[in-house]
């Protein structure tokens, strides 16, 4: 009985130190956050004028040719060619690209620079997440993780929409909660756009609306539909896609783009899934990046898994709404991400 006791004690202490909002000093969480901003410029700038990969061509060439033309497509393809016409993959990148070469010239460094501040951002964002989930302790040791990933800082040195995507994401989310706890209509719409808009950067950050929907559904249960705040939210992410889809529709070429990459007609099978998002969680667990012949394949990330694992029983143990808000965030994109293999080859 004591041990129980102690036990709920425990975690009722813990859990409610990590709530305060005012619970970290400014004297601490400034220098920590620009540490942590420091070490991701560190990590990013060491590599900001090397290792210029063709991806990275591909949204910089939309990008001029719009800057310089007035036209989003790729010139260095044959007429017949898939984008040669007009690109029509999500136009926000090509068009925040194209503003950073009119202001500061065509080069490597105006190319790359919006998505290392976008990175920089997510460390920010990150940070008033947690205070908006109430664990301010919590934002701030992500914002300092989210300095040290791997994928994080390579996202950041290179010309590809990821950060910036993750920046949006992030960005609708916390303006969706906000409007959660304000219970106000125009914060929820404004969610609903900066989510839209992320879409628009690249599909991946669609999967901020899901976890909304998820939010939302736990707050409203079954009277979602009735509610105002809902249908903002839903109005504020289909504006901006009705315009893009208007746009993509305008022609006959703009229509042949945009129904070859968002029409689903090259997406795999749905018996395809299991095996692709095992191959997908395979490399995560590092067993697809072997650098020696073994007899078997060993996870050299396992300790990562394993720690995430860790993590999520020690929240299970000590703060369970954090643990399921934290799920809310996860499971829709892993969801996403096997829908995006069935319903478009463009991912």
């Amino acid at each position: 009985m004591d041990t129980e006791y102690n036990t709920n004690l425990m975690a009722a202490t813990a859990a409610g130190t990590l709530s305060i909002p005012d619970s970290i000093p400014q004297r601490i969480k400034r220098p920590i956050l620009i540490a942590a901003c420091l070490l991701l410029l560190f990590q990013a700038l060491a590599m900001f004028s090397t290792r210029w990969v063709e991806d990275e061509s591909w949204y910089a060439v939309t990008a001029h040719t719009l800057m310089t033309r007035g036209e989003m497509r790729v010139p260095l393809f044959r007429d017949e060619a898939a984008n040669a016409k007009v690109d029509m993959r999500p136009p926000l990148t090509f068009i925040i690209m194209a503003g950073f070469f009119k202001v500061l010239g065509t080069s490597i460094y105006s190319a790359r620079l919006p998505f290392l501040l976008s990175g920089l951002a997510c460390i920010f964002l990150t940070y008033l997440l947690g205070c908006e989930l109430g664990r301010p302790w919590v934002g701030l040791l992500g914002a300092v993780i989210l300095a040290t990933d791997n994928l994080m800082v390579a996202a950041s040195w290179t010309a590809r929409p990821e950060s910036m995507a993750a920046a949006f994401a992030l960005l609708g989310i916390l303006v969706f909660l906000r409007s959660q706890r304000q219970n106000s209509v125009k914060l929820a719409f404004l969610s609903g756009l900066i989510v839209s808009l992320g879409a628009l950067v690249h599909p991946n950050a669609f999967a901020a609306a899901l976890s909304a929907g998820v939010f939302a559904l736990i707050e409203f249960r079954w009277s979602i539909i009735w509610r105002a705040r809902s249908w903002a939210f839903a109005a504020g992410v289909i504006l901006p896609l009705s315009v893009f889809a208007a746009w993509g529709m305008s022609d006959a070429i703009h229509r042949q783009e945009f129904l070859t990459i968002y029409g689903g007609g090259e997406g795999f099978a749905l018996s395809d899934i299991p095996y692709l998002e095992w191959t997908r969680y395979r490399d995560f667990l590092g067993m697809g990046s072997m650098r020696v012949n073994l007899p078997v394949h060993v996870p050299t990330r396992l300790h990562i898994v394993l720690a995430l694992l860790l993590s999520a029983f020690t929240l299970y143990r000590l703060d369970r709404k954090l643990l399921k808000s934290i799920l809310c965030l996860i499971l829709p994109a892993m969801f996403w991400w096997a829908y995006e293999q069935i319903g478009r080859a463009h991912v």
